[in-house]
């Protein structure tokens, strides 16, 4: 054997560049390292997140969404505001000029030259086409490139030379503009090797050339002499368009209530200002809490302070003298008349009260009441969507500020200030004129700051408190940095898988390094720990391969199990989760492969210096302080194991119990702490504005529910009878818009401000119609039908009615009904959407029980199918009784209105609506369409009986039989809603032409109640999307994840404990060890249960962060358990009674277990500084799971093993060999008792029993 051959393997001479293994290795490992970086790099250029994403696509909540979105322009909007934001405002002038600017649309799309203009008129109108098809045309450039402006102040001028202005576009490359309106893309990357070359070129070689091809040239023909390049001038005009629309209160009200808006009054004798001033009355309450705030705020008391307060110091220097005592006045009768005398009724008004109250005052002094506070609504392009922090980012790092925000602050509105990444900084409190934005947009991109935010302020302080924790366990520079790069570069390369597999990198993902990085680190300290003992046993020479080989097989069976705890996140609903666990699950495995390769080559030529023992110390005093700390905390446990086991079975039981309160909570304002900026801006605008969270409702009318407009039908008639029968049935476009405002209306009384308070006002085809007329008006409702018809486009374009296509023929006519939740009060989303649908459920059963009456009265009264009954055109001919409601009666009951949920602390949206009032009410007006009528005069033509009246029910106790016969003869359908005590249900029908009994179609539904499925048939269908239920559905997915990814979690590791845990030598006979790895798992599983069952009992929600640390934490804890195993198992094969094995796991493991666990759990634990909610509780969470699981595997599974479960872990082989030692020592006492003889062999055999069972003090344990 030659003389490298006996030399240990890291230190023998490679066979390639004649250096030795340990240098070789550590050769490779620094040349992948830069690859590592630029994967990482790459990862976080693809950085997104969106709420909509988080649930897979087949679900029917994402594709209800997606389908949504195919027809509405939807939650693309971001709403824009500050203080003092009114039509007045410059700012708001200007920025809305500048907004308008960036919307560049295709030329062609304009209408035609007016014919009637010539020369120097016409040449101006056609230059301006010319020159509009020019910008369009460097804006789809642009937009194809992906281009935008990186610095704002200089655009990087002349940095090559070139006079030239920079523009940064897709995948990070480069472009500029010249002088002459040409775009150059720049061939240079953007590594750390290209930049240290340019650096060299640029600042020792003096050449700033740049290599870059020419792409296209925009605006020269444009150019004057003497004039530059209008491109070159502003490098803005040749960047991708963000946004589509713009749309504001101010233009709003124009729409409305300007000349020819459709709240105008028609045919009223009215002046043109009386005219206007209803219609913008009309129109502001429309919008309030939309695109206006309201005129003041909920609780306003109406004294003179709060108008100082409310009204600036202009308008205050407006009002007349003595407006002091007109207020008192005014106030005073407005109380009398409205409000019943109660003043504290007057302060709890609607907001449509209080501004009704509002203008009258102010009409009252003759002052023009103040302006509204307004503002901005943004809809992004596509483009726009998928980067929204170039749209409404703070500009974090490098990055530039979002377009939206540096617009704003151009036009004199206050920007936030870029966030520091110091970890002390603080979000700066801005007060006064300070942009306010809000909306789906918004909530993801602040998701993304909060990541970065939390990763750049963090992170650092992280590896700082991880180092210093190395450096005093080891006290040695040396292997700290060592330990620093297994868990730095196992970060690294944790992200660069991400990088290079194409994923996406979310807030939840950014968790990821830290924990790569601790969990490396974790690994890292235990092979440092193997090494130290070899050191001081064997030598330095041989130490490295000692410790790789006794810590090999433990650190892998560690990581192997970590990712197999990671690993399981991957079968979660949510993507967030799912990437998370499979990406930290591939980082750890990649670390142990830096574990192994470079961390004992480190050590094998960076040789560190440890503290050898003395040798004439006392073998307790040569262990550390923490080693011996924990050797005496192990000698109690195991003198009093039995007591250890009850405590710990007894805090399981507690902690199960828990497990049982715990809720779940995925609200999306919760993933921000309360000082975090989004917070502050939605906290402003909902008191001061409205509410932000969107719900969207799609009403669905079927083709043959709808009625064609006028023309069709004139140029379309019907081809048959049946089809003219049919069209009695089908809903006119003007009971289409009724059937969206029925649908409205219902929704906020129940959830709006008179009702819960939880949604503000919607907005819908309803916010943009000229005034319904009243149900029974046929000439007024024929008239406003053909107004509607001829508004198709411009409802179509306000974004609240589409089509869907079912064929070349037909489709499907889609309302829009969109809803506004308040984003910080703690609404249960899914009470929330199941409540919703409690209030439009009786809407949809009105329709239906309106077609079988419909049709019901044909069959009665029509000719047959073949023939046309004029008469039921309007079906008025047919007298009607309903029994059992009132269409009058308030729909919400007082006692829906409720609180809180005490249980959950969120605020409680259950309503108890009075199904059969909401019920007749809709189905009154829709027979009042159809020519029915009800009045004191006529009450046979359709009248209505509530025994809940008190009057109605005293006077329907009276009737005789023969009053009940003579009143039921004057009606041909007699209708019982509801049953009730005073109603004889039997003489009633025996005694009524028609009886037709519908009670109980609230709880089993009409068609059950008729009997027959035929004509009941609604209509329409309603779909119920947008934010609100993909969060309700990620909330449900939440609990589900949580309990399937820690049961699939404990399964794996199960299995492989069990097969770790086999007695003996791997065979088919020996495969695993059951109940060994069952008792295993104990400790295991001992900290999730104990810490998410304490959430339970404390009322702790669970979010996204805590979910993950579930899985992640039993995969961290049984790293120390195998640890610990290892040692206890090498004790027993080396021939120790489970007290001695025991006690050299303590001296191996306990100062190891605690270094790993104080470097871990304090290294996350900084991230509870986080103000991203996930990000603060992962960190909280981890270190106390980390704390858990130390007590688990240092105190609960050593009483567990000194316990007679302990039996299960020694191997068979050494059981067998002690059996037979035991047996030869008893054979030889035998024989020396026999030999002896004499009176006192008793004693000698007791003697020598003695001393075998004190040789072997540990079986006094064994069963």
């Amino acid at each position: 054997m030659s003389e490298n051959e006996k030399l240990p393997l890291l230190n023998r001479k490679a066979p390639i560049l004649g250096v030795s293994n340990a240098l070789l290795v550590l050769m490779i490992v620094c040349f992948l390292v830069p690859f590592a970086l630029r994967g990482s790099r790459t990862a976080m250029e693809n950085m997104q997140n969106d709420v909509k994403n988080w649930l897979p696509s087949d679900y029917p909540e994402t594709q209800e969404l997606n389908w949504f979105g195919k027809h509405f322009l939807g939650e693309q909007f971001i709403v824009v505001t500050w203080e003092g934001c009114n039509e007045n405002d410059e700012s708001f002038q200007l920025l809305i000029e500048k907004l308008k600017n960036e919307i560049v649309t295709d030329p062609a799309l304009l209408p035609a030259v007016d014919p009637k203009l010539e020369g120097d008129e016409l040449e101006k109108v056609l230059a301006n086409r010319r020159y509009a098809a020019e910008l369009f045309r460097a804006r789809e450039v642009a937009d194809e490139l992906g281009l935008y402006v990186f610095d704002l102040d200089d655009y990087n001028y002349d940095f090559a030379g070139r006079g030239e202005k920079w523009l940064k576009g897709n995948d990070n490359k480069s472009y500029f503009i010249t002088e002459d309106g040409t775009l150059w893309r720049s061939n240079e990357t953007d590594d750390v090797i290209a930049n240290l070359k340019r650096s060299f070129r640029r600042g020792v070689l003096k050449n700033i050339s740049v290599d870059a091809d020419p792409i296209d040239q925009f605006g020269e023909e444009f150019r004057q002499t003497g004039e530059s390049n209008d491109f070159y001038d502003d490098p803005r005009k040749l960047t991708s368009r963000y946004f589509t629309s713009v749309r504001s209160g101010p233009d709003a009200i124009e729409e409305l209530a300007g000349a020819n808006g459709v709240l105008l009054p028609r045919g009223q004798n009215m002046s043109d200002e009386n005219r206007h001033k209803y219609a913008q009355q009309l129109a502001y309450s429309r919008l309030t809490g939309t695109l206006f705030a309201p005129v003041n705020l909920p609780g306003f008391d109406w004294t003179p302070p709060a108008f100082v307060e409310a009204l600036s110091a202009e308008k205050l220097a407006e009002l007349p003298a003595g407006w002091e005592a007109a207020l008192e006045q005014f106030v005073e009768q407005a109380v009398t008349e409205r409000f019943a005398g109660d003043r504290q009724a007057l302060n709890q008004a609607t907001a449509t009260e209080r501004a009704a109250l509002w203008y009258e005052f102010f009409e009252v002094l003759d002052v023009t009441a103040p302006a509204r506070q307004t503002c901005i609504v943004v809809t992004l392009s596509d483009i726009g969507e998928a980067h929204l922090k170039k749209v409404v980012g703070r500009g974090i790092g490098q990055e530039p500020r979002g377009k939206l925000v540096a617009l704003a602050e151009e036009s004199g509105v206050v920007a936030p200030p870029k966030p520091s990444m110091a970890p002390w900084a603080t979000e700066a409190r801005l007060e006064g004129k300070v942009i306010r934005m809000g909306g789906p947009p918004v909530d993801n991109a602040s998701i993304d700051e909060e990541g970065q935010i939390t990763l750049g302020r963090l992170v650092g302080l992280s590896i700082i408190l991880g180092v210093s924790l190395s450096y005093l366990s080891f006290r040695s520079i040396n292997v700290t940095l060592m330990v620093f790069f297994v868990g730095g570069v196992g970060a690294l390369m944790s992200m660069a898988i991400v990088g290079y597999a194409g994923g996406i990198v979310d807030s939840v993902l950014l968790s990821m390094p830290s924990l790569v990085y601790v969990l490396g680190i974790s690994g890292a300290v235990h092979i440092v720990n193997y090494y130290r003992d070899a050191v001081f046993e064997e030598g330095e020479l041989r130490a490295s391969e000692s410790a790789l080989s006794h810590g090999a097989w433990p650190c892998t069976i560690a990581s192997f199990t970590t990712a197999l705890g990671l690993f399981s996140l991957y079968i979660s609903n949510l993507t967030p989760i799912k990437n998370f666990g499979l990406y930290s699950g591939l980082g750890v495995l990649a670390t142990l492969v830096l574990l192994f390769t470079y961390l004992p080559a480190a050590l094998k030529l960076w040789v560190p210096k440890f503290d050898k023992p003395k040798s004439n110390k006392k073998k307790a005093n040569e262990e550390s302080l923490l080693t011996r700390f924990w050797m005496r905390v192990g000698t109690n446990v195991m003198d009093h194991y039995k007591l250890v086991i009850c405590l710990g079975f007894c805090v399981l039981g507690f902690s199960i119990w828990g497990l049982t309160k715990v809720n779940m909570s995925v609200q999306l304002l919760k993933l921000f702490d309360g000082q975090a900026k989004i917070i502050r801006d939605y906290e402003w605008m909902e008191e001061n504005f409205g509410k932000l969270t969107p719900m969207e409702m799609v009403v669905k009318v079927a083709p043959e529910t709808a009625l064609p407009d006028r023309q069709q039908r004139i140029e379309h008639p019907p081809e048959s009878v049946a089809e003219r029968n049919h069209q009695k049935y089908q809903l006119t476009l003007l009971e289409r818009v009724e059937l969206v405002e029925s649908i409205q209306l219902a929704v906020e009384e129940v959830f709006g401000d008179a009702g819960q308070d939880v949604i503000g006002q919607g907005m819908s085809a309803i916010t943009f119609a000229p005034e319904l007329p009243p149900a029974g008006s046929r000439t007024v409702r024929s008239t406003t039908n053909s107004l509607l018809e001829q508004s198709v486009q411009q409802l179509m374009d306000e974004d609240y009615l589409a089509y869907e296509s079912l064929s070349e023929t037909e489709k499907n006519e889609l309302w829009r009904i969109s809803l506004r939740l308040g984003a910080l009060n703690d609404v249960d989303y899914g009470e929330f959407v199941t409540s919703l649908k409690s209030v439009v459920e009786p809407i949809e059963m009105a329709y239906q029980f309106r077609n079988y009456l419909l049709h019901r009265f044909e069959a009665d009264r029509g000719t047959g199918s073949g023939e046309y009954n004029p008469e039921n055109v309007f079906f008025d001919k047919n007298k009607v009784l309903m029994i059992g409601a009132d269409p009058t009666r308030p729909i919400l009951r007082p006692q829906a209105i409720d609180s809180a949920d005490q249980s959950s602390g969120n605020k409680s949206t259950s309503a108890s609506v009075d199904s059969v009032g909401l019920f007749s009410k809709t189905l009154n007006s829709l027979l009042l369409v159809k020519g029915f009528y009800n009045h004191p005069r006529h009450p046979n033509q359709l009248w209505w009986l509530d025994p809940e009246n008190e009057r109605t029910a005293e006077m329907l106790s009276q009737l005789s039989e023969e009053q009940w016969k003579s009143r039921l003869a004057n009606y041909d359908y007699v209708i019982s809603v509801a049953d009730h005590s005073v109603f004889d249900t039997k003489l009633i029908a025996a005694n009524s032409r028609n009886f037709i009994d519908i009670s109980g179609f609230d709880q089993r539904g009409l068609a059950t109640v008729l009997k027959t499925p035929d004509h009941t048939d609604s209509g329409f269908d309603i779909v119920y999307t947008g934010v609100v239920p993909i969060v309700y559905k990620a909330q449900n997915e939440l609990l589900n994840s949580l309990i399937e990814s820690i049961g699939l979690a404990f399964v794996m590791i199960a299995i492989v404990m069990m097969v770790m845990m086999r007695n003996g030598n791997l065979s088919r006979k020996n495969f695993v060890n059951i109940r060994g790895g069952m008792v295993s798992m104990i400790p295991n599983v001992f900290p999730v249960i104990l810490v998410f069952g304490l959430m339970g009992h404390i009322g702790a929600s669970l979010d996204i962060g805590s979910m993950m640390t579930a899985s992640v934490a039993m995969g961290v804890a049984v790293d120390d358990t195998i640890h610990f195993l290892t040692w206890f198992r090498k004790g027993l094969n080396k021939g120790l009674a489970r007290r001695g094995a025991l006690m050299l796991a303590y001296q191996r493991c306990g100062a190891a277990m605690t270094q790993t666990t104080l470097i871990g759990g304090l290294g996350l634990s900084v991230f509870a500084l986080s103000s991203f909610t996930p990000t603060q509780r992962f960190g909280v969470l981890m270190l106390t799971l980390l704390a858990a699981a130390l007590l688990g595997d240092l105190l609960f599974l050593p009483a567990i093993l000194s316990s007679p479960l302990g039996k299960y872990f020694a191997s068979k082989d050494v059981l067998q060999q002690k059996s037979d030692e035991l047996t030869q020592s008893l054979d030889k006492v035998v024989e020396q008792t026999t030999s002896l003889g004499g009176p006192h062999d008793h004693l000698a055999a007791e003697s020598n029993l003695e001393r075998i069972i004190r040789h072997d003090k540990g079986h006094k344990f064994d069963d």
